[in-house]
């Protein structure tokens, strides 16, 4: 009886491989040409298929396609990305079919990623997932990848660390989902997880930012992240995947957001290739100005006795902003490709030189890469993608960010009086920025002449990547019901990374310590690894129906190490880390190793109502137990009205579910062992910091509900969504007793809940055969709140005199509370100080504009990003104020009478938001302007030319605050967050806090592009 049951539930499973739903033994043949509806070209790489069937064809280049159908009419479905999908009927004894598909301008046909595996087009997508194709991506040339992003995705908050050359950016997805864990989203690029790790190679060996025992500070010298790394010419399109209820599949890692990179592959066909070289300048953005001295007295008041040496009645200042960052220098940018194949072989090859002199004096950054990616079909059922890039980066982005030694350009440039001559004495007797054997004098105002510093000084950092995907997919089963497709998915990212400073004996600076010249050397080693096996299969029961199943495993390991060297007193000089008096050296081993495996199960009706439920499992060797596994479901649901009445054409209702994690860093649950001296005896001994025995990942639960309108033809497509996630188990720190032999440990514990808001129409108010007009808008808006908190209320980040990010039950994850003054406290000269809010430093909302006006071979395209609230703190501005350097130190306040710069300098810390301001902006980040060069014209030049074309485009041109109620911000970038760059969480709340970063540019290109 049991072996019955058992044969009885094998053929249940089996059952929709064992029906025979194959066609009948009758066949007739379908002839046709796909092509565009407005101008009559073919399209190549169409979908045909027989409707509710896995039967169909692709178009060849001239968009015709040959397919065998059933006997009788037959319904057949034509599918391209960019085009909207048409159905068409061919009657038996039909000749030929000229099928016309109309531009897809809202995008609601593209396929849009659900799964590991799996993906489905955006007119049922039950999740809000922001996508950026490879056109919206390219309209002007920039260092890094996530500066293209920015401005153009609702709830994607993309802000520069710093303006330094070769890019470096923080990513914020719907707001805080961390207090102390990890703050960055996953990136993956063709199925593969890759790093964007922020290394810094140890400047604070001379600035001494975090003291003199650390040689590195990430935190505080804005390094660039590796996604700054690749290529943006490869890149086919970008999907994000914003909260738990879409990213959920991608388990322990994915609370921060998901943002998944497919790069390009080539089309079967005769080869193409395509050049395009750009040509371009930058130049600084923002100026801060000093202060003219009218008086000897007055320059020695803020400068002391020593100003008399120096100061002249009259004197003609000196800018050293121009001095030292006054430069437009001459960018250029290359980039080939090659694409091309038969049916069963495709290749594209693309190959990028990019050279990026930076504003400010001896700095740049240089980048090239080459990427191949092959498709290769084995038979009728097994196919193979490869994809491999090779990229070397090298920069010297100078010394700036916070210091305590006088050494940071950035920090150096507000204690310096403009009536002193930093510049070099050269052997003609002239004085210049920098020459061949000139002589800088020293700074009596300060350790450091920074403009000796920014000449002699070295700072390369190089980093060697190979980054490799590969995709093995077998077609196991497949009938005209269904389908199975099993796959093995990996690849590896590895990078070495090299950071090279030297800072000679000769600097003004290096002889303070009686140590002079200093040398640091480090070296980074980073292995990622992935391993994913899937499978899907496919049921079709009938033209109503369509179930997708797919479930997978996955394997990663993560290895890195990171040793720096650092030594002072140079023997003679010698750049050797061997010939130092004195040695430091750091050493960091990173490994980590997880495990997960999902299943999904997604059910489509009549093409309009969806259901899809799913489940991953991880775990980590970042856990305290590292057998446990923790389980993270989603469930979503959208169904799809075609309305047809008044302006409504359609409309979708949706609403989704999910959890998603976020582990613990590596080393947290470790206690570690530090070095000591006892009587001269080497020791160790425990770490203060320990973390709990139960250490696992933060969870995150989302609900995600809205509504997307298609309006007025198809010209408009209106979407809002409201989402809210709480996130429990969150990573804390607390005291414990000191009879257990440490001082703090890492729990989890207490309850974070963030609220919002998103918007986004997308429109094509005006198309004809010459005109097109098209635009995009977004805005979305969040607000957190911390529900539950075990410990005492404490400072996440920053300290009362400047601002401090104050976790606190009840109250905004992102309040910033700061020293102030009870009112009428100007008149007292010892007023009482408090402690209060200042207000939440995660804007009040965000948004994005971005329109193209298309006149024929003319197009124009403008986005615009806007922020409205936030705070921002303005280091280098206080620093002016506090040497009396500002240039309106003597403006007179007309409330008080007093002197601007006194009133800011003497509450600069006693009143915080003298220089914490709202950093409401408006900021034009692109402009591009195109020209499609006629064929008659290109061809003259070449007949080998099929297509030309003309751009001049600027990024970053302007920044207005005024329209969105901002404060003044002198000459700051309200972006710019150099104190901003590390990993955690608490680095990627909405305060830019800025010191002596590196100025902010804007740049404008030429860029001409041939295919031939």
């Amino acid at each position: 009886m049991r072996t019955f049951r058992v044969q009885v539930w094998l053929g249940l499973l089996l059952l929709p491989l064992l029906v025979p739903l194959g066609l009948e033994a009758q066949q007739r043949v379908v002839t046709g040409r796909v092509v565009d509806a407005l101008t009559g070209s073919p399209i190549p790489q169409a979908g045909v298929t027989l409707a509710g069937t896995t039967i169909g064809v692709l178009t060849g280049a001239d968009g015709r396609f040959t397919l065998a159908v059933p006997p009788g009419p037959a319904r057949l479905q034509v599918v391209r990305i960019g085009f909207q999908r048409q159905t068409v009927t061919a009657a038996e004894g039909a000749g030929p079919l000229e099928i016309s598909l109309q531009t897809d301008f809202l995008g609601l046909e593209e396929v849009v990623v659900t799964g590991q595996s799996t993906g489905i087009s955006r007119r049922n997508l039950p999740n809000a997932v922001s996508t950026v194709s490879e056109e919206q991506l390219g309209q002007a040339p920039s260092s890094s990848v996530e500066q293209m992003l920015a401005g153009k995705m609702a709830g994607v908050v993309i802000q520069q660390n710093s303006g330094a050359p070769g890019g470096g950016s923080r990513v914020r997805l719907r707001g805080l989902t961390s207090i102390i864990g990890p703050g960055q989203p996953l990136y993956v690029i063709d199925g593969v997880i890759v790093s964007d790790a922020r290394l810094d190679g140890g400047m604070n060996a001379v600035s001494l930012a975090q003291g003199r025992t650390n040689i590195s500070s990430t935190e505080q010298m804005s390094p660039m992240n590796r996604i700054a790394d690749l290529n943006p010419d490869v890149i086919e399109r970008v999907e994000v995947l914003k909260g738990a209820s879409a990213a959920a599949i991608y388990g322990s890692k994915a609370a921060n957001g998901v943002i998944l990179i497919t790069t390009k592959r080539g089309q079967s066909g005769a080869p193409q290739f395509t050049i395009r070289q750009s040509m371009g300048v930058a130049q600084r953005a923002f100026t801060y100005g000093s202060r003219y001295f009218e008086t000897m007295a007055d320059a020695v008041e803020a400068f002391g006795p020593r100003a008399r040496d120096h100061w002249t009645e009259g004197y003609t200042p000196l800018s050293y902003e121009d001095q030292l960052s006054g430069r437009v220098p001459f960018q250029s940018e290359t980039a080939v490709s090659m694409s091309g194949g038969s049916d069963n072989t495709r290749y594209y090859a693309s190959a990028l030189v990019r050279d990026e002199p930076g504003i400010v004096v001896s700095t740049f950054a240089n980048k090239a890469s080459l990427r191949l990616n092959l498709d290769q079909q084995i038979g009728s059922t097994v196919s193979l993608s490869v994809g491999l890039e090779g990229i070397r980066n090298k920069s010297d982005r100078g010394m700036f960010g916070n210091d305590n030694a006088g050494t940071s350009f950035g920090f150096a440039i507000p204690l310096t009086p403009n009536f002193f001559d930093m510049r070099a004495v050269c052997p003609d007797g002239s004085r210049q920025v920098a020459c061949s054997g000139g002589v800088y004098p020293e700074n009596p105002f300060l350790a450091s002449n920074p403009l000796q510093s920014a000449a002699l000084m070295k700072r390369d950092d190089t980093v060697w990547r190979s980054l490799l995907s590969s995709r093995l997919a077998w077609e196991a089963f497949t009938s005209d019901r269904q389908e199975l497709r099993l796959s093995v998915n990996g690849g590896l990212d590895i990078y070495t990374q090299q950071f090279d400073m030297i800072s000679p004996p000769e600097l003004w600076f290096e002889d303070d310590d009686g140590l002079p010249g200093t040398r640091v050397l480090s070296y980074a080693n980073s292995q990622q690894s992935n391993l994913n096996l899937s499978g899907v299969h496919v049921f079709r029961p009938s033209l109503a129906l369509q179930a997708t199943s797919s479930f997978g495993l996955q394997f990663e390991s993560e290895r890195s190490n990171v040793n720096r060297t650092a030594t002072r007193g140079l023997i003679g000089g010698t750049p050797n880390v061997a010939r130092g008096v004195a040695s430091s050296v750091e050493e960091v081993n990173r490994e980590v190793k997880d495990f997960g495996f999902f299943v999904q199960e997604e059910v489509l009706l009549s093409d309009r109502l969806l259901l899809t439920a799913g489940l991953r499992a991880d775990r980590s060797s970042n856990n305290a137990d590292t057998e446990a596994f923790f389980y993270y479901p989603k469930a979503s649901a959208s169904y799809r009205w075609e309305v047809a009445r008044g302006p409504l054409d359609e409309l979708k209702l949706r609403g989704a579910f999910g959890q998603s994690g976020n582990r613990p860093e590596f080393g947290q649950k470790f206690s570690s062992l530090l070095t000591t001296n006892v009587s001269g005896v080497g020791g160790v001994r425990v770490a203060p910091a320990t973390a709990s025995a139960t250490l696992s990942p933060e969870r995150q639960s989302e609900f995600e509900g809205g509504f997307d309108a298609v309006l007025l033809g198809g010209r408009v497509l209106w979407e809002v969504t409201g989402y809210q996630k709480t996130i429990t188990d969150l990573l804390l720190q607390r005291a414990v007793a000191p009879s257990t032999g440490f001082s703090t440990e890492i729990f989890n514990g207490g309850e974070l809940r963030v609220r919002g808001l998103e918007t986004v129409i997308n429109a094509t108010p005006w198309r004809t055969e010459d005109w097109t007009w098209s635009t995009s808008l977004n805005w979305a808006a969040n607000r957190s709140l911390v529900v539950s908190l075990p410990v005492p209320a404490f400072i996440a980040r920053g300290f009362y005199s400047q601002g401090a990010i104050l976790i606190e039950e009840g109250k905004s994850a992102t309040q910033l509370v700061a020293n102030d003054t009870l009112p009428g406290a100007l008149s007292s000269p010892t007023p009482q100080v408090v402690q209060r809010v200042l207000g939440d430093t995660e804007p009040r909302w965000t948004g994005g504009l971005t329109n193209t006006l298309q006149y024929r071979q003319v197009a124009v395209t403008a986005t615009v990003d806007a922020v409205k609230g936030g705070l921002t703190n303005l280091g280098t501005w206080r620093q002016f104020d506090n040497r009396r350097n500002g240039y309106d130190h003597d403006e007179i306040d007309p409330a008080t009478g007093i002197k601007k710069g006194v009133l800011r300098r003497t509450w600069s810390t006693r009143a915080v938001q003298t220089h914490t301001r709202d950093a409401s902006h408006l900021k034009l980040r692109e402009v591009n302007v195109t020209w499609d060069v006629p064929s008659s014209l290109s061809g003259s030049l070449w007949s080998g030319i099929e297509g030309a074309r003309v751009s001049l485009s600027g990024r970053n041109l302007l920044t207005n605050q005024s329209l969105l109620g901002g404060n003044f911000l002198r000459g700051a970038d309200p972006e710019n967050a150099n104190y901003n760059s590390g990993s955690q969480a608490a680095n990627n709340v909405g305060w830019s806090r800025e010191l002596g970063s590196y100025p902010s540019s804007r740049s404008f290109w030429l860029s001409i592009d041939l295919r031939f």
